[in-house]
């Protein structure tokens, strides 16, 4: 599996789906379609806000699904489905500043 950086350079030769956009915003309360720049096997999330994050791969991501909390990482398998974010205050997903959203696509 390739890594892919927060710039969508490829961090291994060959390799990895960049999210698009390399950096984007996320709105507080609305649930945020996150793509990638083709199908990933494995999607990374890391959580460096000081509240949970919420993520589904199944429709809009809410208050119901399933949650990251403050500082906490995860690693999903994808099947099928978009990934949709959701945090009750804005946050910044791949920014160059410390306290946002990580968010990396694996082949």
């Amino acid at each position: 599996m390739a890594f892919v950086h927060a710039d969508g350079s490829a961090a291994v030769a060959n390799g990895g789906a960049p999210l698009l956009p390399a950096q984007m915003a996320l709105p507080a309360g609305t649930a945020t379609p996150v793509s990638f720049g083709q199908p990933v096997c494995r999607v990374v999330i890391q959580n460096n806000t000081a509240a949970p994050l919420y993520r589904s791969y199944a429709g809009n991501a809410s208050l119901g699904s399933y949650a990251i909390p403050a500082g906490g990482a995860v690693a999903d398998l994808v099947v099928t489905g978009t990934l949709s974010l959701y945090a009750a205050a804005a946050a910044t997903i791949n920014g160059a500043a410390a306290g946002g959203i990580v968010v990396e696509g694996y082949l």
